[in-house]
């Protein structure tokens, strides 16, 4: 004999069933007495996070009821290519272990309710690729001067969970502009990785050079990273004056007390105030030497100062007597010698730091002894 319905019995075949059972049947009332189970209902099934990489935990989420508000116990089935990589209860699956850029990941989950169940199946999704995360560079040298190369060094490499291939690329900026090949620039070159490098002649004074280093793995471009530096000011000694070589009229950049406007100091070799003289303002110092016989061609006459101080002027008297002029040299004691043509007090710029001078006398002039060799400490003007 079959039942009608699961669960579901009349009192007539309850009479049947008990009959032969000597009719032994309670005081049943007539009807129908319904027992009957519904089966879940599973509203959506759905994955996060979504875009999935392959260093994710992939996490179901699942929307169901009952109408007879039984407990409800849920399993899942995880298929990665359409091959079951995993079975139970947890709704999670690591990526880690279990699945790859490319592959096509999607659960499916049974509600059992005890005595029923249903079944349901979310999205397939696709593993993306997971970009390279952001490097850290810096730039070489940290404190360039102008002429310098600079070059751009990955310090710490991208990480790449897909544990792809890492590349750069290098883009520059020069006080904000964008520094290329043309115009006025030689432009950047590459040595390990693409235009890392910048041409020498192409820093300035007193620049911002920026780097920006992009990674790519192949396919996704990852977070870039920047840094900068500063090329050296033209005025290196700092005291506020450029030098020569910048258009300035510093004549000594690499000391700050070397200047135009600097005080002059007296004795020491130095033209301070970069006015071309070296003890303007000093007391004078005066020496004179004369010769004490005729002096010929190839004679010397020699002046020992009797210490060492700058020379500022030299003045040759010569000729005096009769108007002749000669060819003479003044060799000084520290090295440096200046060459001239001698008439009647002619004087002569130095400008060297000596204790003694000696004057030769080449040709012409002289022929009555009456030859001086005089120096100036200070201030010959």
């Amino acid at each position: 004999m079959s039942v009608s319905s699961p669960r579901e019995f009349t009192v007539a075949t309850a009479a049947l069933l008990l009959g032969g059972l000597g009719g032994c049947l309670p005081d049943l009332k007539s009807g129908t007495e319904s027992a009957t189970n519904t089966a879940p209902t599973v509203s959506s099934v759905t994955l996060s996070p979504s875009p999935v990489y392959s260093k994710d935990i992939l996490t179901a989420s699942v929307t169901a009821s009952d109408t007879d508000d039984d407990s409800l116990t849920m399993s899942y089935e995880w298929y990665v290519e359409g091959s079951l990589v995993h079975s139970g209860p947890e709704p999670t699956l690591d990526g880690a272990t279990a699945f790859d850029k490319g592959d096509m990941v999607h659960v499916s989950v049974a509600v059992d309710d005890g005595t029923e169940f249903s079944n349901a199946s979310s999205q397939i999704l696709t593993v993306q690729n997971a970009p390279p995360t952001r490097p850290e560079v810096s730039i070489e040298p940290s404190s360039p001067q102008a002429g310098d190369p600079l070059r751009c060094v990955v310090t710490s490499q991208s990480r790449d969970d897909d544990e792809d291939s890492v590349s750069y690329t290098m883009s520059w900026t020069v006080d904000g502009v964008t520094y290329s090949s043309g115009g006025a620039w030689i432009g950047p070159s590459t040595t390990t990785w693409v235009d890392d490098t910048t041409e020498g002649l192409d820093s300035g004074y007193d620049e911002t050079w920026q780097c920006t280093a992009l990674p790519t793995d192949g396919d996704s471009l990852g977070n870039p990273a920047t840094t900068s530096v500063e090329t050296g000011s033209c005025d290196v000694d700092g005291d506020g004056y450029l030098p020569l070589s910048c258009g300035g009229l510093d004549c000594d950049d690499t000391n700050p007390g070397i200047h135009p406007g600097a005080d002059e100091l007296c004795e020491n070799g130095t033209d301070e105030n970069c006015n071309g003289s070296y003890s303007e303002g000093c007391p004078s110092r005066y020496f004179s030497c004369m010769a004490e016989s005729l002096l010929a061609t190839q004679q010397t006459l020699s002046c020992n100062f009797g210490e060492l101080l700058p020379v500022d002027a030299i003045r040759v008297s010569v000729g005096c007597n009769d108007g002749e002029t000669g060819a003479y040299t003044v060799s000084f004691d520290t090295g440096s010698e200046t060459s001239f043509t001698g008439y009647c007090k002619s004087l002569h710029t130095a400008g060297v730091l000596a204790s003694g001078a000696t004057l030769t006398m080449h040709s012409g002039g002289g022929g009555d002894n009456l030859i001086y060799l005089d120096a100036w400490g200070f201030d010959y003007r």
